[in-house]
């Protein structure tokens, strides 16, 4: 709908151009079930503030222009938009510059199944799992409009966690509110022992309580990683490493504090998305299944990853070890030299306090750096070494 609303008012007539209007309220399509534009019920979830501001907006748009009423449509915001869990009314001009005033932080897919801003350390992880056509992984909730599917964000830790095709990545409990506003894009360093396969992302919202809400979801069809048309189709060779982006739906959502960043990785979405008999044959026909073994590589040479782009991320320095390295000054103001005399690094890392990277260096012990247009702030000083990970503060 940002897409149709930017190709409305691109080529409309100047002196109308900025008077379109644009809602976007946590609603579901509608058609069938409970859910329906201007209601408060959102798949599992329930939000009063956005009830029936679509039937208001719209009788103000019609009394301003049938009823020649002054009533301050005039005024009205470009874009009114609903912010989930933060529960606002949020408002700009254009969509494209609220997103393009986001920082973006990065978050590593780890083979321990974490997901967090820090580097990979290793140089061979990764995780691998089976895609079977005949049993593939249920469609639960998400944009369907199908009325034999569940509509919205619904939870997915029962019936699609659960089983041993998905691989499952996940921050820490977050120590403070998180704001998404754009499009999260992800890129996946992926190989299969099929000539084609899907790969297929759900983003969730994992609670204290354990429910993993549906946000978003996506899929790659390998065939079509480079263009989408048959007639270009590329192949798979086996085990070879291929690199994918996948972009998701924008969104502007608030993870709370206390909850978790999810990204769910399986080859299937069905019948959302078509299945994939990973056969490389031809598609949306009967035909012989191949069950493919299929692997997401998540290490120092594949970083696979997620790129968020969020208004802060608290830094993640869980589970390494403290160890002192030298930085001189600390505070520092224009220069900075970091080094240390009993740690032999490979790689260097500085990340600011919103998680964002802001340096990187491999194979020193010791760093000069020029910080003159550096942001004034906490940043956190992260040395990987073979066997050894250390940290230090620096203001």
């Amino acid at each position: 709908m940002i897409d149709f609303f930017h190709v409305l008012q691109t080529p409309s007539n100047p002196q109308v151009r900025q008077k379109h209007k644009f809602l976007i309220g946590a609603w579901e399509h509608g058609g069938h079930g409970v859910a329906y534009v201007g209601s408060t019920q959102a798949g599992e979830l329930n939000f009063p503030e956005v009830e029936g501001w679509s039937d208001s907006l719209t009788l103000h748009f019609f009394d301003y222009y049938l009823r020649g009423i002054t009533n301050g449509w005039e005024n009205e915001a470009t874009i009114r938009y609903f912010v989930p869990q933060k529960n606002i009314w949020d408002s700009c001009s254009s969509w494209e510059a609220r997103v393009a005033l986001q920082d973006t932080i990065t978050l590593y897919l780890h083979d321990d199944g974490k997901l967090n801003n820090l580097f990979p350390s290793s140089s061979a992880g990764n995780l691998s799992f089976t895609y079977d056509p005949h049993d593939p992984s249920s469609t639960i909730g998400g944009m369907t409009l199908r009325s034999d599917l569940l509509q919205g964000p619904y939870d997915q830790s029962q019936l699609v966690e659960s089983r041993n095709d998905i691989l499952i990545f996940s921050t820490e409990e977050l120590s403070m509110p998180v704001t998404v506003q754009g499009g999260i894009k992800v890129i996946l360093y992926v190989s299969s022992d099929a000539k084609d396969t899907d790969f297929a992302l759900r983003l969730t919202d994992v609670y204290p309580d354990g429910r993993s809400i549906l946000l978003r979801d996506q899929i790659q069809r390998m065939r079509f990683r480079k263009v989408f048309t048959q007639a270009d189709e590329t192949f798979m060779e086996n085990d070879s490493i291929y690199r994918i982006e996948l972009k998701c739906e924008d969104i502007a959502y608030t993870y709370t504090q206390g909850h978790k960043i999810r990204l769910d990785i399986t080859s299937s979405n069905y019948p959302r998305y078509d299945l994939n008999l990973n056969n490389g044959g031809p598609m949306y026909t009967a035909g012989d299944t191949i069950v493919a073994h299929n692997k997401v590589y998540c290490n120092a040479l594949y970083p696979s990853k997620m790129i968020v782009p969020a208004d802060q991320f608290p830094v993640s320095i869980q589970n390494i070890n403290p160890s002192e390295i030298d930085i001189y000054p600390n505070p520092a103001c224009n220069y900075l030299q970091i080094s240390s005399k009993n740690f032999t690094s490979t790689e260097w890392h500085v990340y600011d306090a919103s998680g964002k990277e802001v340096f990187h260096s491999t194979a020193k012990n010791q760093i000069d750096l020029n910080i003159t247009s550096w942001r004034d702030g906490l940043y956190v000083v992260l040395g990987y070494g073979q066997n050894n990970e250390i940290f230090q503060k620096l203001l």
